[in-house]
This record gives C-alpha cells, sequence and structure tokens, in this order.
C-alpha cells in the first residue's frame, strides 16, 4: 500500500513503508507511540507486571484571571504551593497563563472558596469535580 495525500495506514507495516519520506520528527516519534501503545495493552509482558498506577487526583477548577498569582489561590484553598502545583503539573511559572478564564485545578471542595477570594465567583455547574492520574 502506497500512502499519499489523503490516504490512511492501516497497519504498522504501511508505516515503515513510507518512513524514508517522512520527516525527521515524525520518525522518531511514531515508533515511541507504538510501543506505548503495546506496553499499554499488555504490561507484564514488557517488564510492567509489578507497576501499580496511581490513584485518580480528585479535583475541582476555577477560572483564574490571567497573571493571577499561585501562591495567592493556593491560599484561598487552603493548600501550599506545592500542593496547588502538583494539581497543574501544565503550568510554569508562579502565575496563571495570560489567557482570559483559564481553568486551574483546586482540591476538591475548595472551588466556590477559591472564587469567591478572587473576586469571581462561579456560575452553577461551572466547575466540574474531576479526575485525573
Amino acid at each position: 500500500m502506497v500512502v499519499t495525500g489523503s490516504e490512511r495506514a492501516s497497519s504498522e507495516e504501511d508505516y515503515y513503508r513510507i518512513w524514508d519520506r517522512l520527516p525527521e520528527e515524525t520518525r522518531d516519534y511514531v515508533p515511541l507511540m507504538i510501543a506505548a501503545a503495546r506496553i499499554a495493552k499488555d504490561p507484564g509482558r514488557y517488564g510492567f507486571q509489578h507497576v501499580v498506577p496511581l490513584e485518580a487526583q480528585e479535583y475541582d477548577e476555577v477560572k483564574a484571571a490571567p497573571n493571577t498569582e499561585l501562591s495567592r489561590i493556593a491560599a484561598a484553598a487552603g493548600v501550599d504551593a506545592d500542593a496547588l502545583a502538583e494539581l497543574n503539573p501544565f503550568l510554569k511559572g508562579k502565575r496563571s497563563p495570560t489567557i482570559d478564564g483559564y481553568q486551574i485545578r483546586v482540591p476538591r471542595g475548595s472551588a466556590e472558596r477559591v472564587a469567591a477570594a478572587l473576586g469571581g465567583g462561579r456560575a452553577p455547574g461551572e466547575s466540574a469535580t474531576r479526575a485525573a492520574n
């Protein structure tokens, strides 16, 4: 099978047939995803039989104004900044992003208190409790 334009590969073999025509970053990335998928389907086969998944984190989300200090959000939630950082590992720096209405994860049960402390308030159902690994 030759993959061109809008055609889609139907197997791993198709990927390897076009490998030399792909951008280098794609050539490096796809095999990693294939390996991850195989390991996830049968972890014991690849030496991961003793891995115990972490329990899902439970959290609420609140909208934060751009550039809100994370220490202020943490104080309003009643936790230290490290606990807030653990819930928000994707955040870099000590402030919320410059995106208006960015959702920040806060400990479960603290969303209304945090929103009130930040001068926000939230509409019913705006901040749902979530679970993530």
